[in-house]
């Protein structure tokens, strides 16, 4: 380097800006040298010699490496974290699903072989009830007997239809024919078949629908199956002495349905899985067992039918599901 350099300083290249303070420049050509001095005049070219002297060689310096800072991983690294990260919660959560599709699917079959064998037992039940001796107390306690196993096999029977039901609604099996729905013949029905109940148990079922009340459009055996499951539920968990309402009234595009209760009410910290899957809202006043279903089942059927359900803690200090509908 130092003889290229040398090389180019004897072939003419002149060289300028000195980084000399005290020079200003500095030229070569023709074997002359001229140096000039800061304020001081030019002096004369001296006769350069035959062979200039070497130039001495400027010390190389070494360049002092920065202090290392932290690590950036590239914007490729971060995306394919992310990724990864995004495909294992996909993959845990196909496999809880897949796992509680899977319990499901043996709980429906388990429950669908059942209903063969209950079906012959309330015959027999039946059976036995018609053969009874008439009008003497033997024939009473067989008949409360009876009774009482007959109420064990329809709380069965519920239990399975409940279960069957929420396979069909997850997998979206089931089928809905809508149409306009008398609410006032449907509450009536309703509330007609739990009076018996709701009077052994001393509590007042009360219908509050006026006459002449709009139409509903939705599925009548659907959406009776539903305030079936809200009458039910509010007798389960009032006690005796207190009242059940079923209302009902139609606004301009909608139609609300209502079961209203002065019964213990839902605790706040169960209102937010109230309508869950085998969800119980507490111990019920009258000492029955639910599957936790109902209240599943009843959203999703009035969500299937373009409705909604929701739940209102009573000033009473009971509860209120509402049921809003479109108008036939």
């Amino acid at each position: 380097m130092i003889a290229a350099l040398a090389g180019c300083l004897a072939s003419g290249v002149r060289a300028y800006e000195s980084s000399s303070p005290r020079f200003t420049n500095l030229s070569r050509g023709g074997g002359d040298v001229g140096v000039s001095a800061r304020g001081a005049a030019p002096a004369p070219a001296a006769k350069a010699e035959s062979k200039p002297a070497p130039l001495a060689a400027a010390p190389i310096q070494t360049p002092v490496p920065l202090a290392p800072g932290p690590a950036r991983r590239p914007w490729g690294a971060w995306v394919l974290t992310v990724a990864l990260g995004l495909a294992a919660a996909l993959a845990f959560h196909r496999r809880d699903r897949a796992r509680a599709r899977a319990n499901d699917e043996s709980l429906a079959l388990a429950a669908h072989e059942l209903q063969s064998p209950l079906a012959a037992i309330e015959s027999y039940l039946d059976l036995m009830a018609s053969e009874a001796p008439v009008s003497t107390q033997q024939a009473r306690l067989w008949l409360e007997d009876l009774g009482r196993m007959r109420t064990t096999t329809a709380h069965l029977r519920r239990t399975i239809t409940d279960i069957l039901d929420m396979t069909r609604v997850e997998d979206g099996r089931v089928k809905l024919a809508a149409g306009p729905v008398d609410l006032v013949s449907l509450i009536a029905a309703s509330v007609s078949a739990y009076a018996p109940h709701a009077a052994a148990r001393g509590i007042a079922l009360k219908v509050d629908a006026p006459a002449g009340l709009a139409s509903a459009l939705a599925d009548p055996d659907r959406l009776r199956q539903v305030l079936d499951n809200l009458i039910g539920n509010a007798l389960k968990f009032t006690p005796s002495g207190r009242a059940v309402t079923v209302a009902a009234r139609a606004t301009a595009d909608r139609v609300i349905l209502e079961v209203r209760d002065e019964g213990v009410g839902v605790p706040a910290a169960k209102r937010g899985r109230l309508f869950g899957k085998f969800q119980r809202l507490g111990p019920a006043t009258d000492g029955t067992e639910g599957t936790g279903l109902g209240l599943y089942l009843a959203q999703r059927l009035v969500v299937a039918q373009g409705g909604t359900l929701v739940h209102e803690a009573a000033a009473s200090g009971g509860s209120i599901f509402r049921v809003t509908l479109p108008r036939a």
